[in-house]
């Protein structure tokens, strides 16, 4: 399982590949690049050996300098889509994911969060409900073994 370090310096790519680069991205978080690069690579601390985490607070400022929302380089987005990665790749949820508008990553990602996990500022009670319609309606669909293909059915 990946610690919290693994899974923001993960995420920390993503924003990178949405950037175009770790110029780009170093640039947007107020960095220079090899700070960036150091941090997105977690460099080994010369005394201790191990690699560098990153602060709480480093993050929260990361996260609003690439307009994401708060907590979101704490949840582990891609690992929660992945069953394998043959799977992944089969599909191209990952490739669909990501030329998503921030918008849309931003629901998906609201959808994947664990109990406990805090929720994005943009999600307010009415959020909520609707989400929680959503997934009831999700499941009474899947509970009467319909498929993708019964979607298809129904349009027609």
């Amino acid at each position: 399982m990946k610690d919290i370090d693994e899974i923001r310096r993960d995420n920390l790519r993503h924003i990178e590949q949405e950037c175009g680069g770790p110029s780009a991205t170093a640039e947007l978080v107020g960095m220079s690049p090899g700070q960036f690069v150091n941090l997105r690579d977690g460099a080994k601390d010369s005394k201790t050996g191990k690699a560098r985490g990153m602060r709480k607070e480093t993050a929260r400022r990361i996260e609003v300098a690439a307009g994401k929302p708060k907590g979101w380089l704490d949840v582990d987005h891609l690992g929660a889509l992945k069953t394998d990665s043959t799977s992944l790749k089969a599909t191209g949820i990952e490739e669909k994911y990501l030329s998503l508008s921030k918008e849309k990553q931003s629901v998906i990602d609201y959808f994947l969060l664990s109990d406990g996990e805090p929720a994005p500022e943009w999600v307010d009670r009415d959020a909520r409900a609707y989400a929680d319609s959503l997934k009831l309606k999700a499941r009474g669909w899947l509970e009467r073994g319909q498929t993708s293909s019964d979607i298809k059915k129904n349009r027609a």
